[in-house]
């Protein structure tokens, strides 16, 4: 553009040099989209837009971002508003894939907890929940599994993760376990010579013993004090003779076991063979 030339009163004249003047009324445009992602991620992503413009301005910024790094998030609406250096503005808008996980993971159920006695391994397992955010590394864990000795409760610890890393300690205090692997223990006396009144003959705790009368000589034996079985008791069964019965028959006589089998109530059995005892005649009170 060329304003001309210029003339004072006196009539002298200067020609004034050209000038260039630039409009830019065209806003910028949106660019392209950076930093997104469908992988989850633990710590932060940064999600980035180009400017364009077309105008002449040129954009103020040639980028511009914004920084997630808390909690967890799977998407989100991003916005960005671009600014040219003419002044024009455009706003650039979309959701993004942002898969940042920072919080740990949940404790899920536990299973395979018994208040049923048994002599089988049992394995406890604790399952996980991803919290809304990355898988867990598994759905479910083995906490412990228990294959000797007798437990009856545990207190159990375990420490879940996700895929990223997050993690979560999980405690169940006093959780019935239930697991008897030990035989029960048979005592070497099996006469009871005290406190004969004809009544009651098992010792507190013990409701039945497991025997095989049918290969007893020359009969039945009596039952007291015959087994110690701290942890779970035995199992119900029909008994044999009565104790005044036996008393009436063994006192004094040789009694020739040639099988005595003692089962507790988890399977657990111990057994003796042909052992000869022979009972003194106990007082009565």
């Amino acid at each position: 553009y060329s304003p001309g030339t210029v003339y004072d009163n006196a009539g002298n004249s200067t020609a004034c040099a050209a000038q260039t003047v630039k409009i830019d009324k065209t806003k910028p445009t949106c660019g392209t989209w950076s930093g997104d992602s469908d992988v989850w991620e633990q710590g932060s992503r940064t999600i980035k837009i180009s400017c364009n413009d077309t105008g002449g301005a040129g954009c103020k910024k040639s980028s511009y971002e914004k920084t997630f790094s808390s909690g967890t998030k799977k998407t989100s609406e991003v916005s960005f508003e671009l600014v040219d250096n003419a002044g024009n503005k455009e706003t650039c808008k979309a959701t993004k894939n942002i898969y940042i996980d920072n919080d740990a993971p949940k404790c899920g159920s536990w299973s395979g907890t018994s208040s049923t006695w048994t002599n089988n391994n049992r394995t406890i397992k604790v399952k996980c929940d991803a919290n809304g955010g990355s898988p867990c590394s598994s759905s479910e864990y083995n906490v412990k599994t228990y294959s000797s000795g007798t437990t009856k409760k545990d207190d159990l610890s375990y420490t879940i993760f996700d895929q990223v890393g997050n993690s979560k300690t999980c405690k169940k205090d006093g959780a019935n376990i239930y697991v008897d692997k030990d035989k029960p223990t048979i005592k070497s006396r099996f006469c009871d010579n005290h406190n004969y009144n004809g009544e009651g003959f098992l010792p507190a705790g013990v409701t039945a013993l497991v025997w095989y009368n049918e290969d007893v000589s020359p009969g039945v034996i009596a039952k007291r004090d015959l087994v110690t079985v701290p942890a779970i008791g035995v199992q119900n069964v029909v008994e044999g003779n009565t104790k005044r019965e036996w008393l009436q028959h063994y006192c004094n006589t040789k009694i020739t076991i040639k099988k005595y089998k003692l089962c507790d109530k988890a399977g657990n059995c111990s057994e003796i063979k042909n052992l000869d005892y022979t009972c003194p005649c106990p007082k009565k009170s």
